[in-house]
């Protein structure tokens, strides 16, 4: 009996320990180069955090906040993407994705970080739309949620660079100098 006692208290301090089987990828603040991207500072917008964007060949970031606390970034035509603070719940998005009435949806690809998928609404002819949801989690700053913009149009390949983006985010370090900010 006292063996099965200390068996269960293992079991529950290991499950609790560990965040409840959840896996949970913490980033690093590992700098990350992106061949043609450039640093942009976010801190400017209230986000002590530094992401990799097109460079100017792609055109000049265009950063804006909006009314719901997101931060949205577009260069060119075939980047546009919003970071905001939140708990990253793959569940829910599938739950939404599956419980669509009007588009069917498809996941593409997947891991403990992202998820991107298609969605289509059948024998409409409209285009197939392509999207991605990312979750970083930047020690000693929080967890965030990054996602290409919904109200636009977007390639898979454009869908995927713009994920190989968002894998950059980082912490700005104290005294750190990123690049030009945007005007």
């Amino acid at each position: 009996m006292r063996n099965l006692s200390i068996a269960l208290s293992l079991s529950l301090l290991t499950l609790f320990s560990c965040g409840g089987g959840e896996s949970e990828t913490t980033t690093e603040n590992e700098v990350v180069t992106i061949p043609g991207y450039v640093d942009l500072d976010l801190s400017e917008y209230g986000y002590e955090l530094v992401i990799q964007v097109p460079g100017e060949d792609q055109g000049l970031p265009e950063v804006n906040e909006t009314s719901f606390g997101k931060i949205e970034i577009r260069v060119g035509k075939m980047y546009g993407i919003e970071i905001a603070d939140g708990p990253g719940d793959f569940a829910l998005l599938k739950s939404d994705l599956d419980g669509d009435l009007v588009y069917k949806s498809k996941i593409l690809s997947e891991d403990s970080t992202h998820i991107i998928y298609e969605r289509e609404i059948p024998d409409s002819g409209i285009e197939t739309e392509y999207h991605f949801f990312y979750v970083a989690n930047i020690k000693d700053r929080g967890r965030y949620e990054i996602q290409n913009l919904k109200d636009e149009f977007y390639s898979k390949t454009a869908v995927e660079k713009m994920l190989e983006s968002a894998k950059t985010l980082r912490e700005k370090q104290a005294g750190e100098v990123v690049g030009e900010q945007p005007a």
